[in-house]
């Protein structure tokens, strides 16, 4: 099964910020003399996880969007290069 692109970084991208946010809750309850509970560990972890992901990946779109039309205008600008090449070679 393969992946693409956007959906690897969004997901990588939800993963670290749930798994920060989680164990920033986690140290924040045990400085304040709570136990540690994984439920609400985990809670944390996918739910905000999930909710940046959300926020992120339009933006993540728009990035790859401008790169990929960047990259087909640089290979055009090349195809277009080599074309007026071979035109030239063969008038001369």
């Amino acid at each position: 099964m393969k992946i693409n692109k956007l959906n690897k970084q969004t997901i990588k991208y939800g993963f670290l910020n749930g798994s920060f946010f989680a164990i920033g809750m986690a140290l924040f309850d045990y400085f304040g003399q709570n136990d540690f509970n994984i439920w609400k560990f985990i809670f944390n972890l996918v739910f905000f996880g999930l909710f940046m992901s959300l926020i992120f990946r339009p933006n993540s779109r728009n990035k790859l969007n401008k790169e990929n039309s960047i990259t087909v205008n640089k290979k055009t600008e090349m195809e277009n290069h080599t074309e007026n090449k071979k035109r030239n070679a063969n008038n001369a």
